[in-house]
C-alpha cells in the first residue's frame, strides 16, 4: 500500500514539474519574442495647414510608421508632440488602431488644432526655401495591441514641407 502511494505522488509529482516547466518554457519564448521586437520608427512625412484664423490653426500631420519586424505590428494608439521651426509645438493622437506589415510601413495622418503662429504670413516666415520647409523634433509613444510590450517611446528630428491650401 505504501509503494501505490508513493507510486502515485511521483507520477503526480512529475506532471506538475512537467506542466510548470511548459509554462516556463512558454513564458520565456513570449519574452523573448517581446524582447526581440524592434520598435517601429516614425517621421513626419507632410505638414499641411487645414485652416487658419488668427486665434488658432488646425493642421493635418502625415506620419510615415514603419516596421522593422519580420512580423504584424499591430498598434492601439501614436501620441506625439512636435515642434516646428524651433518656436511652437503641435499635440496630437492618432483616432484608430492599425497594423504595420511585416517590414513594412504604413501612411497614418493625426489631425491637430494650435495656436502656435498669429497668421498664415508668420508660418510661412518660419518655412525655409522654394519647398517651404519647415524643421520639426518629433517626439511621442506607440501602444501596441495584444500588449506586445508597454508603450515605446520614439523621437526624430528632420525637415518637413509645408503645404498651404491655394487663397492663404
Amino acid at each position: 500500500m505504501t509503494n501505490e502511494r508513493s507510486v502515485g505522488f511521483s507520477r503526480r509529482a512529475l506532471a506538475c514539474g512537467a506542466a510548470a516547466l511548459a509554462a516556463g518554457v512558454l513564458l520565456a519564448g513570449c519574452a523573448a519574442v517581446q524582447g526581440a521586437l524592434a520598435p517601429p520608427e516614425v517621421r513626419l512625412a507632410q505638414l499641411t495647414l487645414l485652416d487658419a484664423s488668427a486665434a488658432r490653426q488646425r493642421f493635418e500631420l502625415l506620419l510615415e510608421v514603419e516596421n522593422p519586424n519580420p512580423i504584424p505590428f499591430p498598434i492601439e494608439a501614436l501620441g506625439l508632440s512636435v515642434r516646428l521651426g524651433g518656436a511652437g509645438v503641435l499635440d496630437g493622437q492618432t483616432t484608430e488602431p492599425f497594423v504595420l506589415p511585416p517590414r513594412g510601413s504604413e501612411s497614418v495622418r493625426v489631425e491637430v488644432t494650435s495656436d502656435i503662429v498669429s497668421s498664415v504670413s508668420r508660418l510661412l516666415a518660419l518655412a525655409q526655401g522654394a519647398e517651404r520647409t519647415l524643421a520639426y523634433e518629433l517626439n511621442g509613444r506607440v501602444t501596441p495591441s495584444r500588449r506586445l510590450s508597454g508603450p515605446i517611446p520614439f523621437g526624430t528630428r528632420g525637415d518637413v514641407p509645408l503645404r498651404v491650401p491655394s487663397g492663404r
